[in-house]
């Protein structure tokens, strides 16, 4: 059996954990025709959003949320049918964001389709 003094430590040490968790919990940006090189993609901000949905989807973690921008997006941009999109729990994805103009933050679903593929 634990000692209190190393019960209370291992609850401060847990909580810790989670709350350095939530600290990095945030937005990935995606944006389809991203003309920035793929090394200078972060997925921060719509300015250097991710031009593939997979890269948005692999950089972010649980509690994140992903917004997909008007475009169609496939999985791969070679011929191999058998390659999906691979989602992560926990992680919000959200389409239907004009993703540039006056308000990238503009969601519009009817307006600003963002549309997932597998016609590749």
């Amino acid at each position: 059996m634990l000692h209190d003094h190393r019960l209370v430590r291992l609850s401060a040490s847990i909580a810790s954990v989670a709350l350095a968790c939530s600290a990095h919990a945030g937005i990935r940006y995606v944006r389809a025709g991203q003309t920035l090189p793929a090394n200078q993609q972060d997925g921060l901000s719509w300015a250097t959003a991710f031009a593939s949905l997979q890269a948005g989807i692999d950089a972010a973690v649980s509690g994140d949320e992903v917004r997909v921008a008007i475009g169609t997006y496939v999985p791969t941009t070679g011929t191999d049918r058998a390659i999906s999109f691979v989602l992560k729990q926990g992680v919000r994805m959200r389409g239907g964001y004009a993703g540039t103009g006056a308000d990238p933050d503009e969601r519009v679903i009817s307006l600003y389709t963002s549309t997932l593929s597998g016609n590749i």
